[in-house]
C-alpha cells in the first residue's frame, strides 16, 4: 500500500489551469467595449488591459508548450506587483499561477493557487468539485496525509460521484495510522464488490 501513488491527473489540472482562458479574454473584451457590458457587471469582472498582456492565456499557452517557465514566473510577479488587485484580477491570477504550477512540477504553486481558486466563490460546483479532488491528490502524493483526508471527505461532500475518491481515502486513512477510519471507508467498497459478485480485492481485504 505504501507503493500506491495517485496519479497528477495531468490532463485535469491542465484543464483547470488553462480554463482561465474564455475568463479572461471575456474580461478584457468587456474592458475595451464598457458600453456593451451590463452596469451590473462593472469593473470586478474585467482585468487591466496592462495586466492582460502579461497574462493573456494564448501567450502562456505557447510558453508552457516550449517551457519557458522562467519567463512566465517573470510575467506573473509582475502582475502580482500591480496595485489594489480586484478579486477578479486575482482570481485570473491564481488561475495562471495553477497553469504554470501544473505544468512546471512546481507543487507548491499549484496547491497554493488550487486552494485559493477552490475558496474563491467564483467556480461551478461540477468544476469545484475536480479542484478540490485534484488539491487531495497533490496532498497525498506529497504524503500529508491529514490534509489529503480532509480535501478528499470535502471532495466526497460536494461531488455527486464520493466513490472516486474513496480508494485513495482509504489509503490516506491506512498511511496516516487511523485505521478505525479506514476500515470505516474499506467496508463499503468491499460490499459493492460482493454485491457486483466479484470477489474483493486482495489488498483491500
Amino acid at each position: 500500500m505504501s507503493q500506491f501513488r495517485l496519479a497528477r491527473i495531468s490532463l485535469l489540472l491542465a484543464a483547470i489551469g488553462l480554463n482561465a482562458a474564455p475568463a479572461l479574454l471575456t474580461s478584457a473584451h468587456a474592458q475595451a467595449k464598457p458600453a456593451a457590458a451590463p452596469a451590473a457587471a462593472a469593473p470586478n469582472e474585467t482585468v487591466r488591459p496592462e495586466m492582460f498582456k502579461l497574462l493573456d492565456p494564448a501567450v502562456f499557452k505557447e510558453m508552457m508548450a516550449a517551457k519557458k517557465f522562467a519567463e512566465l514566473q517573470d510575467r506573473l510577479t509582475q502582475a502580482e506587483a500591480f496595485p489594489n488587485r480586484t478579486p477578479y484580477e486575482d482570481y485570473i491570477l491564481n488561475r495562471m499561477k495553477l497553469a504554470l504550477g501544473s505544468s512546471s512540477g512546481n507543487d507548491a504553486m499549484a496547491m497554493g493557487a488550487l486552494e485559493t481558486v477552490i475558496n474563491s466563490g467564483r467556480l461551478p460546483a461540477e468544476e469545484k468539485a475536480n479542484f478540490v479532488q485534484a488539491l487531495g491528490n497533490y496532498y497525498y502524493n506529497a504524503k500529508n496525509y491529514p490534509k489529503a483526508i480532509e480535501w478528499m471527505k470535502r471532495y466526497q461532500k460536494e461531488s455527486p460521484t464520493p466513490e472516486k475518491v474513496r480508494p485513495a481515502l482509504v489509503r490516506a486513512y491506512y498511511l496516516s495510522g487511523d485505521f478505525a477510519g479506514a476500515k470505516a471507508e474499506l467496508l463499503p467498497v468491499i460490499a459493492d464488490a460482493e454485491k457486483a459478485g466479484k470477489a474483493p480485492e486482495l489488498e483491500d481485504l
